[in-house]
């Protein structure tokens, strides 16, 4: 029965970032493995009516340890159901079941399926119980607490880390990302504040706090060492077509929910200068723009002053700044530049002796603030660029 419990313990931890790292969980988990085989086991051999199921202490244990740690019942299901499937893999292939004739072993088979599917239903719905009962039972004790703990965070007051991690159930290692989702309606004041987010499926427990007339701010718990972009944007999409979101890059533990916090902050203020831009915009790819236009004013000034006439928003000119950020890119090379753009060689060097006669200097002088300029351009349009 160990065997089999350690085998179902390492397919475990290649879905479970927590078996991986947080050695109370590997043990709490381990000795519900082998409980529940045992139970299903024993109650086979000594013809035990399936329907009697109990779910033994360590796996109702083993759901509150969960809850605690944020889980979902999806979370909590999933860690049944791939045991499941390694338990019946060995249980099928074993040699005392391989040993029967054809026909005693379809039998046999047959019993096993109906038992084991009744078996892992009722084992199921009891430690889902269990789970719900728990986490209803945090939020009593824990609720206020936790909302005033997330409070302090967000308004950089000293806090202790290890209280704060008490009470939001975050690990040192837990990797967050914040999350701030608004819509355009021209009020900094939504409706919803954001509870949409709910609904959607992020892979992570969202930590929820609530500011009086402002968006929400969620911070998923993420299972793996990436988020993946894509997938949040598009659950984002069919929870609410007409949202933005912005969203930080992934940190971990206590502080982590400070600096993402911060980092989204930003992220939604570049969003915001830039109406027409992406619907998710992730504070890794727009660190330098954020840092560039702290200051607006000056941001408008630098621009303008480093593209001259460059610097509007005239169709013919936005080719010319995408044809020598291109140069740029691909560090000067005017092959490698024109290959990526489509064009001849010819073609690529008039453009940019065209861009260097509408700036009023040639587009290798001053090329690392002629980069910054660019980029601003780029990412903020409407405010950095002149009106045709």
């Amino acid at each position: 029965m160990r065997e089999i419990s350690e085998t179902a313990l390492e397919v475990l931890k290649e879905h479970f970032a927590e078996l991986r790292n947080e050695q109370d969980t590997q043990r709490i988990t381990m000795a519900t493995l082998y409980s529940v085989f045992d139970l299903g086991l024993t109650m086979v051999s000594h013809g035990i009516d399936v329907n009697d199921t109990q779910a033994p202490a360590t796996a109702m244990s083993h759901a509150r340890h969960l809850a605690r740690r944020g889980a979902d019942i999806d979370g909590l299901l999933r860690y049944y159901r791939l045991s499941h499937a390694h338990f019946w893999q060995w249980a099928i292939a074993s040699p005392e079941l391989q040993a029967f004739d054809q026909d005693r072993h379809a039998v046999i088979i047959q019993e096993m399926t109906g038992f084991s599917h009744r078996f892992l239903d009722i084992m199921s719905s009891q430690v889902t119980t269990e789970l719900l009962a728990e986490h209803s039972r945090i939020e009593q004790v824990t609720g206020g607490t936790r909302e005033r703990t997330l409070a302090a965070i967000v308004a950089g007051e000293p806090i202790s880390t290890d209280e704060a991690a008490e009470a939001l159930g975050v690990a040192p290692e837990q990797r967050v990302v914040c999350v701030l989702p608004w819509r355009d309606t021209g009020s900094e004041d939504e409706d919803d504040h954001g509870v949409w987010l709910g609904g959607v499926g992020t892979g992570g427990l969202p930590l929820v706090l609530r500011h009086p007339g402002s968006p929400s701010v969620w911070w998923l718990r993420l299972a793996d060492e990436r988020m993946d972009p894509e997938r949040l944007h598009a659950e984002i999409r069919r929870a609410q077509p007409g949202a933005r979101v912005a969203v930080s890059a992934v940190h971990t533990g206590v502080e982590g929910l400070r600096t993402s916090y911060g980092e989204a902050l930003r992220a939604r203020r570049i969003a915001r200068l830039s109406p027409d831009g992406p619907r998710l915009t992730a504070f890794s790819d727009i660190a330098m723009v954020d840092l560039l236009s702290r200051d607006t004013e000056a941001a408008c000034e630098f621009v303008r002053g480093e593209l001259g006439a460059l610097a509007s928003r005239d169709e013919r000119d936005a080719l010319l700044r995408h044809t020598v950020r291109t140069f740029f890119a691909a560090q000067c090379a005017h092959a490698s530049a024109a290959a990526a753009l489509g064009v001849h060689r010819n073609t690529l060097r008039q453009r940019l002796e065209r861009a260097g006669e509408r700036r009023g200097a040639d587009v290798l002088t001053r090329q690392l603030e002629l980069q910054a300029a660019l980029l601003l351009a780029e990412a903020l349009p409407d405010l950095v660029l002149r009106e045709d």
